[in-house]
């Protein structure tokens, strides 16, 4: 699967935040740490990031069995964290019939402290802004919580909007817009936040008027040369144009803040592509380029042991990765520290998989039978994760990127990406989000 992401004001997606007592709570634990989650409206899911400190090293190693809510860790209905009587329950919709929440618990460490990502369906039209994240004790009871940003802003650098070239109008259209695309769906949403709009005109678009009030993505790679930015970009396969009914509708203060998704076909490319905005004649009058290649910032998932390692090195840090269906390449970025410093300065000639970083075909960072070997298409005859390598400094820290031919139709979302040491053991693990949609 294939996302390209830029930000906009309002995108649902992870702002950590600290935890504070739970209100009212009196009892010795002493929870601290930071909380964070993001929402996929296409798929119906949350996904939770925490790292807690101060939890009960041995009772929620494991949470014990039939006890409602122990060293669980959840989103509620409420959006504070200063009433106990306005937290509310477990928050998802009403849609589904058991609680998705119920299983969704942390692991506490030896020295109390657990960091961990998870997704929960949740169902779709949710919204997770501002509302209460709440951490339990063994005992179900409520003893710490965060109110998660009541406008959530995605972190990756804006794409905001300026003049279409060669426009001479009196419209000053601004804010930000933002994209992605399923490959396996064929489908692009897109969201925006504009102001300057025409608030009369634009209210509803004008019905018989082309483009009137549409804002859509266009076949160029550019916001510099009006000649060259294009028509509608969508497969040639689609006989009607899929973006001709998107529009905006804005406000008395001429403010327009939606999204919308439109199949554009099978196969597509949308990274580096002009985002137009039409005003109520359908002249272009505000453009927006989207990354040429963007690294989610949430794929910047933190690293924990590989399962089963019992090793001296604690390596620790982020990665993250996008795919680009087009060319069939992944993208990976990495931050590392407690590298070995010495033996992966260079790495190891002629040692399988040393020093290496790679995406694995499993879904899991926790069982290492299910981890897999290296996920590229069977059409590549040739490995082509084995040179993949980082180069540790001094101090057993390495950054990086590094683009790496898979393939054709792959879908690197939800897998693993495993981290390797010297010997070519794996000693670290993170799971890339199984969705990079917000």
């Amino acid at each position: 699967m294939k996302f390209v992401l830029a930000s906009v004001a309002g995108l649902a997606t992870c702002n950590n935040v600290e935890l504070g007592p739970y209100p009212g709570y009196t009892g010795d634990l002493k929870i601290t740490g930071k909380v964070g989650a993001y929402y996929s409206a296409v798929l119906g899911r949350v996904y939770v990031h925490y790292r807690l400190s101060g939890l009960e090293a041995t009772k929620c190693k494991t949470a014990p069995e039939g006890v409602g809510n122990a060293c669980g860790i959840h989103i509620h209905s409420g959006n504070t964290c200063d009433d106990a009587s306005a937290v509310g329950g477990h928050y998802y919709s009403d849609s589904i019939e058991s609680d998705p929440w119920a299983p969704i618990t942390y692991s506490s460490d030896k020295s109390g402290f657990a960091d961990a990502f998870q997704e929960v369906t949740i169902g779709r039209k949710e919204d997770i802004s501002g509302r209460a994240m709440v951490v339990h004790d063994s005992t179900g009871g409520r003893v710490a919580c965060a109110v998660l940003p009541a406008k959530l802003l995605h972190p990756y650098a804006s794409a905001g909007l300026g003049p279409y070239p060669g426009y001479t109008g009196d419209l000053k259209v601004r804010g930000y817009v933002g994209a992605y695309y399923s490959a396996i769906e064929g489908k692009v949403s897109i969201r925006y936040d504009l102001s300057g709009l025409q608030a009369e005109e634009c209210k509803t678009a004008p019905a018989g008027v082309s483009n009137a009030c549409g804002i859509h993505i266009h076949a160029g790679n550019t916001c510099d040369d009006a000649s060259m930015v294009g028509g509608h970009y969508y497969s040639d396969s689609i006989e009607s144009d899929p973006w001709a009914p998107v529009t905006y509708s804005a406000g008395n203060a001429g403010i327009a803040l939606g999204t919308a998704e439109i199949e554009i076909g099978a196969a597509q490319d949308i990274a580096g592509r002009a985002m137009v905005v039409h005003d109520s004649t359908g002249g272009r009058v505000a453009c927006a380029l989207l990354p040429a290649k963007l690294f989610h910032q949430y794929a910047s998932t933190g690293l924990r042991p590989y399962p089963g390692y019992t090793g001296d090195l604690k390596v620790s840090g982020y990665v993250g990765a996008h795919y680009s269906a087009d060319e069939g390449k992944v993208s990976i970025r990495y931050t590392l520290s407690g590298l070995e410093a010495e033996e992966c300065k260079t790495a190891p000639a002629g040692v399988s998989n040393a020093c290496g970083v790679h995406i694995h075909v499993g879904n899991t960072c926790d069982d290492a039978s299910m981890v897999g070997g290296h996920y590229y298409s069977d059409s590549i005859e040739s490995d082509p994760w084995a040179p993949v390598t980082y180069s540790a400094g001094n101090a057993g820290i390495a950054q990086g990127t590094t683009d790496i031919e898979i393939g054709a139709a792959q879908d690197i979302a939800g897998r693993a990406m495993v981290v390797h040491d010297s010997t070519g053991a794996r000693v670290a693990c993170a799971l890339l989000p199984a969705s990079f949609m917000v």
